[in-house]
Parts: C-alpha cells; structure tokens; sequence
C-alpha cells in the first residue's frame, strides 16, 4: 500500500445521471461503474467523484480496470478500492492496492487507480489452479546477432533460437492467460533511441513465441521499457551486459479481466 492515503468519493448515480443530462450529453452514454474524475480535498486527500451501486455497504472491495485498444485485452486490473464511509449521497474509499504488475509494465505513468477507470465489485475467494511459470530472463549477448546500442538488425542466432525455445516451453504448455515480453537497454545513447530498440528486441522474442511455439498472438504482449529500469551492477562492463536484456514473465488475470 501506498505512503499516502487516497480517497475516492462515490456519487449517487441519479445525481451523476443527472449532471450529464444537463451538461447536455445523454444519460445513455453514462458508465455507473465508472471513476469519473479526481479533486483536491482536506488538504493532501486525493478524492474522486465515482458513481455507486444499489446496496454498497462499508468494507465493500471494488476492482479497478482501464480500457485499452489492445486486441489481446480490453481492460487490465489497475487496483483496488476499500468503501469505508457512505454518506448521504456520498460514499469514501480507500485504495488499497495501486497499480498491478500488468498495469505497471502497460501505463509506465500512471500504473494505478485513475479518472475513467471501470469498477467492479470484488468478493474475495481462494484462488484454485494458479499455476506458476518462473520467468526467463536473458541478456542480449547471448541470443541478438547484434546485441550491442545502435543495432543494424535485430536478428535472433540460430544457437540464440535453440536455447530460447528450451526455455519458453513451459509459457507454451501452461493454462496462463498471458504473457508479457519486457526489453531493457543500458543508459548508452538517447532514450528514445533504447527505448525503441528494447520494443524491437521484446518483438523478436514475441514473434519467436508465435511462430515456433505456436503460440496465440493474443496471448503474448511485447513492452520496451528503453533505460528507464537499471540493475544495480557497479561493475562497467557488467553493467552493460546485464542491463541489456530481456524477460518472459506470465500473468494470472483475474477471470472477468481476461
């Protein structure tokens, strides 16, 4: 949980119905599960005016998701809001989980709950048949026929390939609803320069998932996160080779965010 505390405050959806209608928008366009913007209130308190649902009670969880123009997925899980306090045509909640793990690697910027996120109710229950793929991790000197800043291509060798496919198999056999292709580069050169080239090498890997492991293009995403993530290596050279790299990790998403 976050060092500062956040505040989210729900409207009655008749009241939210009825600012649209008289702002002139439809009352058909209107989301009831929906965040619709944040505001500054008691001084460092973030609040955001939400819409409610019938029957919302204190210690109710809600889900927080964000729409994208992904073909793979239409809303990824951003956090999760706490009711605490319902008033009169108010209610207060707290975030209680900022940003997950697929919102991070998606929405480098802002990874957690925000203005025109959906909600969800959320019931806790135990989790059944998770299953746990570890992740794979690999420097670009030992897979990329050009590893080094500035490449001419960005071809996989053919021992790079061999040694790949070995060790993504099990993204292939597993029941995981996705998994995420993350490149990094080292901090040699312009930042928008790795940041494309770390992109570029996440779809080399992606394609090689697809095409050689038959793999559902829907299921594997391919992010570049550039420089902007540094192993803490104080060693020059090894700092160079570990940092340009790249990793396969799994994601588990909940059943209604996948």
């Amino acid at each position: 949980m976050n060092d500062y505390v956040v505040y989210i405050v729900l409207a009655l959806q008749s009241l939210f119905l009825g600012l649209r209608a008289m702002a002139g928008e439809s009352a058909g366009a209107a989301h009831a599960n929906q965040i619709l913007q944040f505001t500054e209130e008691f001084a460092s308190a973030k609040l955001a005016i939400l819409p409610t649902t019938q029957g919302m009670q204190v210690g109710q969880l809600y889900k927080t998701s964000r729409k994208t123009t992904s073909k793979s997925l239409s809303l990824i899980p951003t956090g999760m809001v706490k009711i605490v306090e319902i008033r009169d045509k108010l209610a207060f909640a707290l975030v209680v989980e900022s940003g997950t793990g697929i919102s991070r690697s998606l929405f480098q910027k802002f990874a957690g709950p925000m203005a025109g996120d959906e909600l969800k109710e959320y019931n806790p229950t135990i989790a059944k048949n998770i299953e746990i793929v570890p992740d794979v991790e690999e420097s670009y000197y030992d897979v990329f026929r050009d590893p080094k800043s500035n490449p001419t291509s960005f071809e996989l060798t053919e021992e790079g390939s061999m040694r790949l496919l070995e060790k993504l198999k099990p993204f292939k056999s597993s029941r995981v609803s996705m998994v995420l292709v993350e490149g990094y580069t080292d901090r040699v050169g312009l930042s928008s320069e790795n940041q494309a080239e770390s992109y570029q090498r996440a779809l080399a890997i992606r394609s090689l998932m697809i095409q050689e492991l038959d793999m559902s293009p829907d299921r594997v995403v391919a992010v570049g996160y550039g420089d902007g993530e540094q192993k803490p290596i104080f060693v020059a050279q090894e700092s160079k080779r570990g940092n340009r790299r790249f990793v396969v990790r799994a994601v588990n998403l909940p059943p209604d965010m996948k």
